[in-house]
């Protein structure tokens, strides 16, 4: 993972939030910011080993949490560590899948970790309620240019 300095503020507010749960103020954590800046790159890197990852596509996003629910409820806790869901803006309009991910991360069985573009879209406000904000910049121009230099990427003015 290519790392800047702009993003260090939301990479330790991610760390300590999982180092500290279930102690914390709100149980789901949202980690923001516009495309391609990390955001899934930040959450497997601060996820715990095990992890279930979900993706935001609404049906099967709804299945997927009635599976992870009933893992919890059989066994008194959850088989994951985590639950991860990518991209959770894209099941904002979808209020019962959003709303349903709002009541597992309520019950503090499992930490939740969702990433999105826009925490704000009026479909997410069940879940926005209750989490906690890693938001991360766009990487600024210049290091994106060297970053990719170094990983050998040809020079955009070249193409």
């Amino acid at each position: 993972m290519l790392r800047f300095p702009a993003q260090d503020y939301a990479r330790r507010a991610a760390s300590d939030w999982v180092k500290r749960w279930p102690n914390t103020a709100k149980p789901c954590l949202i980690i923001t910011g516009p495309l391609g800046c990390g955001k899934t790159a930040l959450a497997a890197e601060v996820c715990p080993a095990g992890s279930a990852w979900l993706s935001g596509l609404k049906p099967k996003l709804e299945r997927s949490l009635s599976r992870v629910r009933g893992a919890a409820s059989m066994h008194g806790g959850c088989r994951f560590s985590c639950v991860v869901v990518d991209d959770v803006d894209a099941c904002g309009s979808d209020v019962r899948a959003v709303s349903a991910l709002a009541a597992l991360a309520s019950s503090r069985t499992v930490p939740v970790i969702c990433t999105c573009a826009d925490g704000y879209c009026a479909g997410l406000k069940s879940l926005r309620d209750v989490s906690e904000f890693a938001r991360l910049p766009r990487p600024p121009a210049a290091q994106l240019a060297s970053a990719l230099k170094l990983l050998g990427a040809p020079n955009p003015e070249e193409l």
